[in-house]
């Protein structure tokens, strides 16, 4: 095994899948494994509460943060050689902004903007205008890297972070929860996006660190998907808001990725994870549209688990089309439109991004 990690980061697109599962069962319903409990019962009311408090969206959309900070550095992480501000920003914004407008005019279409006054109602679109703001910034961050170490930006993000935290009304538990989604959620999430940006500047080389066992790995799987319930079920008890817990939970996302893209150096990930997180992006957008056009299906019931099957299985589907005929399309134009503005240069960016 070489000590270079390569182009190419293995694992972080299966993990991409998994995240934006998470996120669909947060909107969609999870896996109805205590379907059908008695709700006149005290224990099993707790059970299917806890179940339900268990699968945490929010959390997921902070590892989606570290793995883009990640992404967006690594190709750039050895200096300035190989970055140029307009064909950067051009082939990240058209790589975002096509696919999530189209999926704005479908979630239109389908009747799944609840919220009038919200153009982007139906879309998550409060994490991608904090991902477009991070690139945005990433030229300027790259500026201060020049003076302070990455990890003295990202400790200093976290100041804001918590200011910002400190004023979310009482009562209101959830992580974007200040001044409107697209106000407050990029400068909660400034640090947890920072923390990619810092495991890519650590991880130029595997020289410094050890593989670690299949035990170890699914050790920290298993304790993300714990914490994350822990969090989520502070939050629905009015205990403790997730705009203060996930931005620790970040921290403990950081270690997790990192031994995540260290396991999978020395072994292959499955092929069909790798393959799904490609169009993890479609799912996060279009899973709100394609939950209410199964809903107009109005097919007969065929039992809580069928139902979730052929749900998931439609939104799953409609997301793979998606990404075909909108989000596969839109790379290839922002591959051409960043050509155009760097002419002759070309700048080489692992498969992962």
């Amino acid at each position: 095994m070489t000590n270079a990690l390569g182009k190419h980061i293995r694992g972080l697109d299966t993990l991409r899948f998994y995240a934006a599962i998470w996120v669909v069962m947060t909107h969609c319903g999870p896996l109805p494994l205590t379907a059908g409990g008695d709700k006149t019962n005290k224990i099993s009311l707790a059970i299917n509460g806890l179940y339900g408090g268990s699968i945490n969206g929010p959390a997921a959309v902070i590892l989606f943060f570290i793995i883009s900070g990640f992404c967006i550095h690594y190709p750039f992480r050895a200096g300035y050689q190989g970055f140029e501000l307009r064909s950067f920003l051009v082939r990240r914004f058209t790589r975002v902004l096509i696919p999530m407008f189209v999926a704005v005019f479908i979630v239109r279409l389908a009747g799944a903007a609840k919220d009038g006054g919200d153009w982007f109602a139906g879309v998550p679109a409060w994490s991608l205008v904090a991902e477009m703001i991070y690139y945005t910034l990433y030229p300027l961050l790259r500026r201060l890297n020049q003076r302070f170490s990455w990890m003295k930006l990202c400790v200093v993000a976290y100041v804001p972070a918590l200011l910002i935290a400190t004023t979310v009304p009482l009562g209101n538990t959830n992580y974007v929860a200040w001044g409107g989604p697209y106000v407050s959620s990029w400068i909660l999430g400034l640090p947890c996006w920072l923390l990619g940006v810092l495991l890519a500047d650590k991880m130029a080389t595997l020289a410094n660190f050890s593989i670690p066992r299949i035990s170890i790995i699914w050790a920290w799987r298993l304790g993300g998907i714990a914490i994350g319930a822990l969090l989520h079920n502070l939050a629905l008890q009015n205990i403790v808001g997730q705009h203060w817990t996930l931005n620790i939970f970040a921290i403990y996302g950081y270690f997790w990725i990192k031994k995540e893209i260290l396991f999978h150096s020395a072994v292959t990930p499955l092929v069909g994870n790798e393959w799904a997180g490609k169009w993890s992006y479609s799912l996060y957008l279009i899973h709100i549209a394609a939950f209410h056009v199964f809903a107009y299906l109005k097919l007969p019931a065929f039992g809580y688990l069928a139902d979730w099957g052929l749900k998931m299985t439609f939104i799953l589907a409609a997301s793979y089309v998606f990404f075909l005929l909108v989000e596969k399309p839109s790379h290839r134009a922002s591959r051409y439109l960043a050509m155009l503005c760097r002419g002759k240069a070309n700048v080489t960016v692992p498969a992962s991004t």
